[in-house]
Protein backbone atom coordinates (compact mmCIF):
# COMPACT_ATOMS: atom_id res chain seq x y z
CA UNK A 1 0.00 0.00 0.00
CA UNK A 2 1.08 3.35 -0.97
CA UNK A 3 2.07 5.98 1.86
CA UNK A 4 0.08 8.88 2.21
CA UNK A 5 1.63 12.30 2.32
CA UNK A 6 0.43 14.17 5.58
CA UNK A 7 -1.08 17.43 4.93
CA UNK A 8 0.71 20.60 5.61
CA UNK A 9 -0.17 23.26 7.80
CA UNK A 10 1.01 27.34 6.91
CA UNK A 11 1.38 29.66 10.26
CA UNK A 12 1.58 33.19 8.81
CA UNK A 13 4.46 33.00 11.48
CA UNK A 14 6.75 30.19 10.91
CA UNK A 15 5.50 29.28 7.60
CA UNK A 16 5.12 25.41 6.41
CA UNK A 17 5.13 22.47 8.87
CA UNK A 18 3.51 19.59 9.56
CA UNK A 19 0.36 20.51 11.87
CA UNK A 20 0.23 19.51 15.67
CA UNK A 21 -3.06 19.08 17.40
CA UNK A 22 -3.59 21.05 20.68
CA UNK A 23 -6.31 20.47 23.34
CA UNK A 24 -8.10 24.04 24.14
CA UNK A 25 -7.60 23.44 27.92
CA UNK A 26 -3.55 23.91 27.06
CA UNK A 27 -4.37 26.68 24.43
CA UNK A 28 -5.95 28.61 26.53
CA UNK A 29 -4.69 28.11 30.05
CA UNK A 30 -1.21 28.33 31.75
CA UNK A 31 0.69 26.11 34.27
CA UNK A 32 -1.28 22.50 33.43
CA UNK A 33 0.64 19.45 33.24
CA UNK A 34 0.09 17.44 29.79
CA UNK A 35 0.93 14.15 27.84
CA UNK A 36 2.76 14.51 24.14
CA UNK A 37 2.09 11.71 21.84
CA UNK A 38 4.28 11.44 18.89
CA UNK A 39 3.94 9.75 15.63
CA UNK A 40 6.24 7.79 13.45
CA UNK A 41 6.74 9.19 10.40
CA UNK A 42 4.37 6.45 8.22
CA UNK A 43 1.37 6.86 10.70
CA UNK A 44 -1.48 9.64 9.66
CA UNK A 45 -1.74 10.77 12.89
CA UNK A 46 -1.03 14.69 14.17
CA UNK A 47 1.92 14.65 17.04
CA UNK A 48 -0.74 16.13 19.99
CA UNK A 49 -0.20 17.43 23.55
CA UNK A 50 -3.18 17.33 25.97
CA UNK A 51 -3.94 18.07 29.02
CA UNK A 52 -4.63 15.72 31.88
CA UNK A 53 -8.12 15.92 31.83
CA UNK A 54 -7.75 15.25 28.32
CA UNK A 55 -5.95 12.52 28.88
CA UNK A 56 -8.57 10.97 31.64
CA UNK A 57 -11.10 11.46 29.47
CA UNK A 58 -9.36 9.37 26.88
CA UNK A 59 -9.14 6.42 28.89
CA UNK A 60 -12.45 7.19 30.56
CA UNK A 61 -13.86 6.94 26.94
CA UNK A 62 -11.25 3.91 25.72
CA UNK A 63 -10.15 6.20 23.05
CA UNK A 64 -11.38 8.87 20.61
CA UNK A 65 -14.44 9.65 20.60
CA UNK A 66 -17.03 12.28 20.10
CA UNK A 67 -17.31 13.65 23.80
CA UNK A 68 -13.81 13.80 23.90
CA UNK A 69 -13.21 15.76 20.56
CA UNK A 70 -16.05 18.14 22.03
CA UNK A 71 -14.77 18.62 25.18
CA UNK A 72 -10.39 19.02 23.77
CA UNK A 73 -11.69 21.24 21.15
CA UNK A 74 -8.46 20.15 19.33
CA UNK A 75 -7.21 22.55 16.84
CA UNK A 76 -4.28 21.92 14.20
CA UNK A 77 -1.11 24.09 14.96
CA UNK A 78 2.44 24.54 13.34
CA UNK A 79 5.24 22.31 15.10
CA UNK A 80 6.79 26.09 16.29
CA UNK A 81 3.47 27.18 17.83
CA UNK A 82 2.90 24.07 19.93
CA UNK A 83 6.54 24.44 21.03
CA UNK A 84 5.62 28.21 21.91
CA UNK A 85 2.27 27.10 23.60
CA UNK A 86 4.17 23.97 25.86
CA UNK A 87 6.62 26.02 27.06
CA UNK A 88 3.76 27.74 29.62
CA UNK A 89 2.88 23.95 31.05
CA UNK A 90 4.87 21.12 32.66
CA UNK A 91 5.33 17.88 30.78
CA UNK A 92 4.27 15.00 32.80
CA UNK A 93 4.95 12.14 29.96
CA UNK A 94 5.08 11.86 26.48
CA UNK A 95 5.09 8.69 24.27
CA UNK A 96 3.89 7.63 20.93
CA UNK A 97 1.32 6.04 18.82
CA UNK A 98 2.48 2.00 18.86
CA UNK A 99 3.29 0.96 15.15
CA UNK A 100 0.65 -0.81 13.15
CA UNK A 101 3.60 -3.63 12.70
CA UNK A 102 4.30 -3.40 16.55
CA UNK A 103 3.34 -6.35 18.60
CA UNK A 104 1.51 -5.78 22.17
CA UNK A 105 4.61 -6.13 24.90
Amino acid sequence: MARTEKRLTHCELHGTSQPCMICRHLREGSGLGFYRVEVLPEQEFYETALCEECDQMFFEEGGCTMRLFDFADWKLYCRQCLEQVLRGHRLLGAGRLASENEEPG
